[in-house]
């Protein structure tokens, strides 16, 4: 369990600080070659991603809650979710970080859900209009 332990630490901190950019941190040279440039790209490209899992959750909270999609353009939620499926794709194909494309991979999941409730909203409207139809005629 320990070794399990450190070889995690070991991966996690060699992500942020690859190479030779771990030691000369540890001897304070910050500022020694592209390591400080490189962490703050890291860090970056990390918090980008932590950010992008929560750009849509209000949106998505909003539908739910109204139980209405009304004013979600279809179109755009379609031509967004295409770039940025292929963007994490492509990202992912060419074995790129994850921190490259993470970002992508979460907006594109936000965005299939968005488009789960707009259909989803969309078909409880029309059964509920095609019910109180009936309901209204056979009064």
């Amino acid at each position: 369990m320990k070794m399990d332990v450190n070889k995690l630490v070991k991966n996690f901190l060699d992500y942020f600080l690859p190479g030779k950019c771990f030691d000369e941190f540890l001897a304070f040279n910050f500022f020694e070659g592209n390591c400080l440039p490189l962490l703050i790209s890291r860090l970056l490209g990390v918090g980008i991603t932590v950010g992008s899992c929560l750009l849509f959750v209000p949106q998505i909270l909003k539908i739910y809650q109204a139980k209405s999609a009304e004013g979600i353009s279809l179109a755009s939620q379609l031509f967004g979710l295409v770039s940025c499926s292929a963007v994490a794709a492509y990202s992912y194909e060419k074995k790129f970080i994850f921190g490259q494309w993470g970002d992508s991979f979460f907006v594109a999941l936000q965005t299939v859900l968005i488009i789960r409730l707009y259909f989803s909203t969309w078909v409880q409207a029309l059964i509920y209009k095609c019910y109180t139809i009936r309901k209204s005629s056979s009064s």
